[in-house]
């Protein structure tokens, strides 16, 4: 017969493990209780905004701070300069005046040097696209005038867009046409891009962004690239550009931007359900992402989840969407773990009697932790 060692079962001892031991004695057999550890729970993760995390981890803690509060002041607003090249050319026409690079500078130092316009405006958002110029160049080196971008509309497809594979493309057809040109008539075509606004300078050679400063505006860019289709839905949109964005806000930095902005669009839709939940997650992950990289970088980041005023839909449903992407924006910020109070909000602008339902959802203040944070408010935007 089989020795039975006798063993007390402790309150440790599950009731599946209790139950195991009553069969072992009904078939003869008997085993000690097994020994079960203590669960633990597991430590709390470090949040940014816990105090002195954020401070400790990016060195630009205070800038961007001082930056977010110097934005944000009473009385002052935001000039919104960043509209695309296709754009500007529209405001253009609208005095008879050809879409040029020249005459685009032109129109952006009017708008900067204007007198006192530090008073009313304390940022300024630039725009960054890129462009292909074309020259003819003889075989002496000198350039002969700029053609071809805005003549031969397949080039201007390629020179016109902010695309950067757009641009190599074009880049690469120029070059193997100038070694035919070479070859044929001794002179060549050469492609030479170059970056509007940020880094374009007034008529007497001073950078816009001097200029700027000069009068206690903040400098800010435009950092995301665009819009495409979201798959799988029904004519929702993702916003483009997060590839390559940490070494563009480093560059952007050294330039003298000092925030940044990315527009996520979404759109109410009573027949087909928009905006969906997959609108929603991917547009807020990207400016979560967005946003870090930009503090990273030394960026304060606008963060602006805009909801489409079109549409037949009633106050109560823009409310409820807002608040539904709101809450969402503001947990994928805390989960990549940005510091609220080096970042701006951007709200949608529907109405007047929404855009005041919506301000104290904005404005209120929210206990995180053992410290209290107001979300920085941008919500003037001058056009």
């Amino acid at each position: 017969m089989a020795a039975f060692v006798p063993v007390a079962v402790t309150p440790s001892v599950t009731r599946a493990t209790a139950a195991s031991v009553s069969a072992s004695r009904a078939y003869g057999t008997w085993a000690p209780a097994p020994v079960v550890a203590a669960r633990v729970a597991p430590a709390a993760p470090t949040m940014t905004f816990e105090a002195g995390v954020f401070e400790h981890t990016n060195p630009y803690a205070a800038e961007l701070k001082e930056t977010a509060n110097y934005i944000a002041r009473n009385g002052r607003g935001i000039l919104a300069s960043d509209e695309s090249n296709s754009t500007t050319g529209k405001r253009l026409a609208m005095v008879n005046l050809e879409n040029t690079e020249t005459n685009r500078r032109r129109w952006r130092e009017l708008l900067y040097t204007a007198p006192d316009l530090g008073q009313y405006i304390s940022g300024c958002i630039m725009y960054v696209g890129n462009r292909c110029c074309v020259y003819r160049v003889a075989p002496s080196g000198g350039r002969r005038g700029e053609v071809l971008a805005t003549r031969c509309p397949h080039v201007f497809w390629l020179a016109s867009s902010s695309s950067r594979w757009k641009l190599d493309v074009c880049a690469r057809i120029l070059t193997m046409f100038a070694a035919v040109a070479w070859t044929m008539s001794f002179c060549l075509f050469a492609a030479h891009r170059f970056e509007e606004t940020l880094f374009q300078s007034t008529g007497d050679g001073k950078q816009f962004v001097d200029v700027l400063n000069e009068q206690g505006i903040k400098p800010g860019i435009k950092v995301d690239t665009g819009l495409t289709a979201l798959p799988r839905t029904k004519n929702e949109t993702a916003t483009t550009g997060l590839d390559g964005l940490p070494e563009r806000c480093a560059r952007y930095y050294a330039q003298g931007a000092r925030f940044a902005k990315w527009r996520a669009v979404m759109r109410i839709g009573k027949e087909d359900g928009a905006p969906s939940d997959a609108a929603i997650i991917e547009n807020t992950h990207a400016l979560a992402r967005y946003a870090q990289i930009s503090q990273a970088a030394g960026l304060v980041p606008i963060v602006e989840p805009e909801i489409l005023m079109d549409g037949d839909h009633d106050i109560e449903t823009t409310a409820y969407y807002t608040e539904r992407v709101l809450s969402y924006t503001f947990r994928a910020l805390n989960e990549f773990n940005v510091c609220l109070d080096a970042a701006l909000l951007k709200p949608n602008m529907v109405c007047f009697i929404v855009f005041l339902c919506m301000l104290p959802l904005c404005l209120r203040r929210a206990t995180l932790g053992p410290c209290d944070y107001r979300v920085g408010l941008c919500a003037l935007f001058c056009y």
